[in-house]
């Protein structure tokens, strides 16, 4: 960047210096349009400019066919003291501009400025028309707060000699996007980057980040900082990994595009949350930064996308129910090259969502029975596995097991950290006097939010078929249900052995009494 403002400011001299040297041969005063085209880069919506009429004068040609302004006087937006306007400039002075960047930042910066000479926003579609022939400067002046509602930086001052002129300011559009994925461990199968998940406590759960800046040529450096919060129920697990990629103008004005690994350039921070939001509260935060993000690469860097990526586990301290556990981001980054002031760009959110299914263990009278133990299986989808369901090969994996006496009420048994899939449910201790039941399949389904700015939980259901009856409560999360255990003697059922030797002994019976029947009557006619 710095040879092309070297070569910028070698043509602005030559153009003043030629302005005093050449008779403006045939030339005359000409009005013209200024009008700031829109890069599809660094879009122009929402974003006001102030133009300055430095000098006026007549636009020529010199001998090599170059424009060049003549016959030079002072404009509406800058004279010296003891200078009016149309004033002739003297030579020195235009001589001792010798960088545009330089001169403009003087004129900002000591409030040599004058008149605004026309403001180019939505209401004139960026254009002024009846410009006459000058020097012109051209400013950002967008406030702050539309910067921040754009994710936007300011473009550098503009300086130009104006005939009819379109310009695409170099305002770096800024995003920052977060985003997770979801996993069904019962079907195998996982979804695209999303703002919403619903996962097991103990699951691994991925996240990515994506910062682009689109333009930033006109930085001399450029400093950024992403921060990102994560509740209390998500564990880091130290391996996050950076990518750039980018595009970068080289001294020849051609452009080159690469991608490399970053990881260990930025400054990493892992401190614990000391903000008062309490959905956060004995959360933590990941801070990743750099001071001049250009001196990454060689060039001078034009657009850059970074893709940050790591996993946290979600733990015991996770939240059940709709509220969550939320994950939150920014990206603090250089917003105006003239003056190195900073924006933030608004937090963008992702959830992870788990549940719960508390059993309650009641005899035929729903009166509470102690004496039990459980055990909640999850069907976990394997090409390898030795079991099926759905069409699907997989392996059923232990959730947890809960004997007799766990917890405050030893009839009531609470399996924290569900997320969907399908699910066994096995009474592996049966209470003294009653009988034993059989293994109780139930699947989960979970829908949210998978593309917003606050994704919530939409829907949960349940379904045990006829064999279990879950209540489900989408606030809190929970899948409820009760399991009855009946007393007394377990007589055989249809299609048992049981039933076979019934048949077989009474087949017997019907034998017996037929050859009793018929020789009774054969001794009764002898």
């Amino acid at each position: 960047m710095k040879n092309l403002k070297i070569i910028a400011s070698f043509v602005l001299v030559l153009t003043l210096i030629f302005a005093m040297a050449i008779t403006a041969s045939a030339a005359e005063a000409t009005v013209h349009t200024i009008t700031i085209a829109e890069d599809p880069d660094a879009p122009r919506a929402g974003h006001r400019y102030e133009v300055y009429q430095i000098f006026t004068g007549i636009i020529d040609q010199n001998s090599t066919g170059d424009d060049v302004l003549v016959d030079v006087h002072y404009g509406t937006g800058y004279r010296p003291d003891g200078k009016f306007i149309g004033d002739p400039v003297p030579p020195a002075e235009l001589i001792a501009i010798a960088d545009a960047e330089a001169f403009a930042k003087d004129l900002v910066d000591n409030n040599k400025l004058k008149d605004v000479f026309r403001v180019l926003d939505e209401t004139n579609n960026w254009t002024a028309s009846s410009v006459p022939s000058g020097y012109y400067l051209i400013i950002d002046k967008t406030t702050d707060h539309q910067l921040d509602s754009l994710d936007s930086t300011r473009s550098a001052y503009i300086v130009k000699v104006v005939y009819d002129v379109n310009m695409a300011p170099k305002n770096s559009k800024v995003t920052n996007k977060k985003k997770v994925k979801d996993v069904n461990d019962s079907t195998g199968e996982k979804t695209d980057w999303q703002d919403s998940a619903d996962h097991d406590i103990g699951d691994t759960v991925e996240f990515q980040i994506t910062s682009t800046f689109t333009d930033i040529a006109e930085f001399d450096d450029y400093e950024i900082e992403i921060e990102d919060t994560m509740s209390k129920g998500l564990t880091y697990n130290n391996d996050v990994k950076v990518e750039l990629t980018y595009t970068t103008i080289n001294p020849d004005n051609s452009t080159s595009t690469a991608t490399i690994d970053v990881t260990d350039a930025l400054t990493k921070e892992f401190t614990p949350y000391t903000g008062t939001e309490p959905k956060y509260v004995d959360g933590n935060v990941l801070k990743l930064s750099h001071t001049n993000i250009k001196s990454l690469v060689s060039g001078n860097l034009k657009k850059a996308v970074f893709t940050t990526t790591y996993t946290t586990t979600l733990n015991e301290q996770a939240v059940v129910g709709e509220d969550g556990n939320p994950n939150k981001v920014t990206l603090t980054y250089d917003r105006d090259p003239n003056n190195g002031s900073k924006g933030t760009t608004p937090a963008d959110v992702n959830i992870v969502f788990t549940f719960k299914s508390d059993i309650t263990k009641t005899n035929a009278h729903a009166l509470p029975l102690k004496g039990a133990s459980f055990k909640l299986e999850k069907f976990v989808a394997d090409p390898a596995g030795t079991q099926e369901v759905g069409g699907v090969k997989g392996d059923w994996a232990l959730v947890k097991e809960i004997a007799t006496g766990d917890g405050t009420d030893e009839n009531i048994f609470a399996f924290n950290g569900l997320d969907d899939g399908t699910y066994k449910l096995t009474e592996t201790k049966v209470p003294d006097g009653y009988n034993s039941i059989k293994p109780m399949v139930f699947t989960v389904t979970a829908e949210h939010d998978i593309v917003s700015d606050d994704p919530k939980l939409t829907d949960l259901k349940a379904d045990g078929g006829e064999a279990l009856t879950l209540t489900v409560t989408k606030a809190d999360g929970s899948m409820n249900a009760t399991v009855i255990n009946h007393s007394g003697v377990q007589l055989p059922e249809t299609g048992g052995i049981g039933t076979t030797i019934f048949y077989v002994v009474g087949g017997v019976l019907v034998v017996v009494a037929v050859i009793f029947l018929v020789t009774r009557r054969r001794m009764n006619k002898a």
